[in-house]
């Protein structure tokens, strides 16, 4: 049986339905904590659908995966190697 992918139509409709989500999150009465959790999450969510369909990500091997997944992850080692500089200087000018 050969699997059937999802329509352009369809996740365009996709897109557009978080593309709301996300603009109607803003004016929720909650934590900004909160909204940029869910902001950032329904943009991790439309990027990947973006990934998957349109740059045709679904058919690739694990080979690339692993190319993406290397430099992700330096990029987030990296950015949580500057804690404790941020912890130590709580966001002022650096110390001479």
């Amino acid at each position: 049986m050969e699997r059937t992918w999802p329509s352009n139509v369809t996740v365009w409709v996709w897109l557009l339905t978080l593309l709301v989500l996300g603009i109607a999150a803003a004016y929720l009465p909650a934590s900004k904590d909160l909204i940029l959790t869910l902001v950032f999450g329904v943009a991790l969510f439309k990027a990947v659908l973006v990934a998957r369909h349109f740059m045709h990500l679904r058919a690739e091997h694990a080979l690339i995966y692993t190319i993406i997944a290397v430099p992700l992850l330096l990029a987030i080692g990296f950015a949580i190697s500057l804690i404790p500089d941020i912890i130590i200087n709580h966001g002022g000018p650096p110390a001479p």
